[in-house]
């Protein structure tokens, strides 16, 4: 896995981290984010429009990816190690201009740790009765932000495309969870940067990159 090189952001650039939370609700083989009209005042999300409003250009310094539930505990219709054995085959995919330019597609393994996902049983005891109850728990693990590879930015008025793609999409209809609304949350986080601070930013990547 690469990164871009970390560098110094010219003065004055304002850093925002705007966030969207999508349920995956059933058969499910694609799930979009960061959609253009969001509800108003929604704790799901932080912005307000796609395109993202605002005069200077959006750069992406880096992506998050998280599970809303972390912890899956198995029960009827739950299967846990189905369930992250669905996720791990997932594609993270971020268009631009229309869908003509392609600005990440990355499996979501870049942003969550699956080599450190635990699948436990775990029993539970009933002093009332003898009998007891056995359940598959997994844990998922977020690997934090991961900075982009390549410099790209959102241009002022420029819509983009924001999905999840699976290549098995069989999940578990929402109504089957009992720990919450199980879903994607998704983070950008972006500079926003005039003409003189976006060239100055390039030529120091370029810089650092030799």
């Amino acid at each position: 896995m690469s990164f871009k090189a970390k560098v110094q952001l010219p003065q004055g650039v304002e850093v925002l981290r705007r966030y969207d939370r999508r349920e995956i609700d059933g058969n499910t083989p694609k799930l979009s984010l960061f959609t253009p009209s969001p509800q108003p005042n929604d704790p799901d999300n932080n912005y307000v429009n796609n395109p993202l409003p605002g005069a200077k250009n959006h750069v992406v310094l880096g992506l998050s990816l998280n599970c809303t539930i972390q912890h899956l505990e198995s029960a009827a219709n739950i299967d846990p190690v189905k369930v992250v054995n669905l996720l791990k085959d997932a594609v993270v995919k971020l268009d631009t201009n229309g869908g003509r330019e392609e600005r990440i597609l990355h499996p979501i393994k870049d942003y969550m740790n699956f080599s450190q996902s635990s699948i436990v049983t775990a029993q539970s005891y009933d002093s009332a009765a003898p009998a007891t109850e056995t359940k598959i728990i997994a844990t998922l693990q977020a690997t934090g932000p991961r900075n982009i590879d390549n410099l790209f930015y959102f241009e002022p008025n420029e819509s983009f495309t924001f999905e999840v793609l699976f290549k098995n999409g069989d999940f578990p209809a929402q109504a089957d969870w009992t720990q919450g609304r199980f879903g994607v949350e998704a983070e950008l986080y972006l500079a926003q940067m005039n003409a003189k601070q976006l060239a100055e930013y390039d030529r120091r990547l370029q810089a650092a990159a030799g």
